[in-house]
Formats: structure tokens, sequence, C-alpha cells
């Protein structure tokens, strides 16, 4: 099961490489998991500060005509609806940078231990050589 893709520099790259070298990263499964929680969590955030400005522009110029009906907005007046909203959009950049930083950091992480465990490996294999083998 050899699939080579060749792009147009001519290298032949084999996936089964790729697919040898995830295998190490299965050890830290409960990692990998955060990891792709925390980049999921990144993304809602960053496409929930646009709308949340949005809102609050809507708010200060006078176009509080939001898509739901929001009964909290309505009731509330506009000083307090613009705050509630930038208050919003502050929450949703904190956030934000908390799981940037936290997708940042579960990436080098995992990709420290699969570096360490794939130099051990090869280390142990060496040092199982028999003396003829470096002859």
């Amino acid at each position: 099961m050899r699939m080579e893709v060749r792009k147009r520099s001519g290298v032949k790259y084999n996936m089964g490489i790729l697919v040898r070298l995830l295998r190490f990263s299965l050890r830290y499964k409960t990692r990998v998991f955060l990891n792709v929680v925390c980049l999921a969590l990144t993304t809602l955030f960053m496409f929930a500060m646009p709308w949340f400005l949005g809102i609050a522009v809507d708010i200060a110029i006078g176009q509080d005509e939001l898509p739901s009906t929001n009964t909290l907005i309505d009731s509330l007046g506009t000083m307090a609806s613009l705050v509630l909203a930038s208050g919003a959009l502050l929450i949703a950049g904190l956030l934000r940078g908390l799981s940037g930083f936290g997708h940042t950091y579960l990436s080098q992480a995992i990709s420290q231990q699969v570096a360490f465990d794939v130099r051990n490996l090869l280390y142990r294999r060496l040092q199982a050589q028999s003396f003829a083998y470096y002859d």
C-alpha cells in the first residue's frame, strides 16, 4: 500500500511515512482531542466577534433590528444595550485569545513529545544493532 503523490517539482512523497508519524501522536489522544476543541473554539469566537460588533454598531446608529427578536435587548435602553454588546465583544475576544493560546500550547506540546518519541525510538534501534552493522 504505497501511495505516492508527485508534486510539480517531481519529488515523490510517500503517504506511508505521514501515516507512520501520525501513529506516534495516537499515544496522546486526550491532548489531540483538547487541541481540536481549542481550535474549534478559537474559530467560533473569531466568527462571533464581528457578529457582536455588528450588533453594537446597529444599536449605536439606531438600527436595532436584529435577525431574531431578542426581548432582552429590546427591553434595555440604547446605552445599556450598547454596553451589553460591547461587553459580549470583549468577552468573545478574551475567550478567543485563551482558546488560541490553548491550541498553540497543545500543538507545540504534542509535536515536542512526538519528536522526543521518534528520537528515542531511533536511538534504541541504533543501540540494538550489532557491531557488524557499523563496520
